[in-house]
């Protein structure tokens, strides 16, 4: 006869396997987990079709999708800590990829990085508030290396995900919300500018 396995058994090799096969190490995984995300985001059936048809990536795909959940997820039947190293894990690898030199990259990281902070548990929000804190501080000086395009462009989605780490940013920020809105309407303030405190606002 085979042995029942206990389910409590089963959890430390489970959370261990979503760990492995949803790891966010390379930017190459980031950039195709971000366009899954928004494939399926735009078009799920159409999208559920198509990573059918690759059992390997659909695997990965959905361990990456369980690391986001776990983020969010107040019950679980895993212990906190293996949530907190599984999820730490991935947004610390993240935080590295927002400061790639390729730009798709750290677009892809971005667009990761704000899912996870969207209803992400306190700790989830601490860490990606204190990590976009310190990148911020980076963009704002002048840099050689950093065109202004490129700063104006990595600002905004800082404050993007400050502001979904915030379980009440009309709160937390409105003397900066009714700062934005008066640029908003300023006559030197550009389209693009305009564009991006709209985005911001929305979030």
């Amino acid at each position: 006869m085979f042995k029942q396995e206990n389910p409590k058994d089963a959890r430390p090799a489970l959370i261990q396997h979503v760990s492995e096969m949803g790891s966010l190490d390379r930017s190459e995984t980031v950039v195709e987990f971000s366009a899954n995300w928004q494939f399926g985001s735009e078009d799920p059936f159409t999208f559920d079709d198509e990573i059918s048809k690759d059992v390997m990536q659909q695997k990965i795909f959905e361990c990456q999708w369980w690391c986001v959940r776990l983020a969010r997820a107040e019950f679980t039947d895993f212990a906190e800590s293996d949530i907190y190293d599984v999820v730490s894990a991935n947004l610390r690898d993240l935080f590295v990829h927002c400061c790639d030199t390729d730009k798709s990259v750290r677009i892809a990281a971005h667009h990761v990085v704000s899912n996870y902070a969207l209803r992400g548990l306190r700790f989830v929000q601490q860490r990606i508030a204190e990590a976009t804190l310190g990148r911020m501080e980076d963009l704002l000086p002048e840099s050689t290396e950093v065109s202004e395009e490129d700063r104006f462009q990595g600002l905004f989605s800082s404050l993007k995900l400050l502001w979904r780490a915030d379980d009440d940013p009309e709160r937390s920020y409105a003397e900066a919300i009714h700062q934005l809105k008066a640029l908003l309407w300023q006559r030197q303030s550009s389209r693009r500018l305009r564009v991006e405190i709209c985005s911001l606002l929305a979030c």
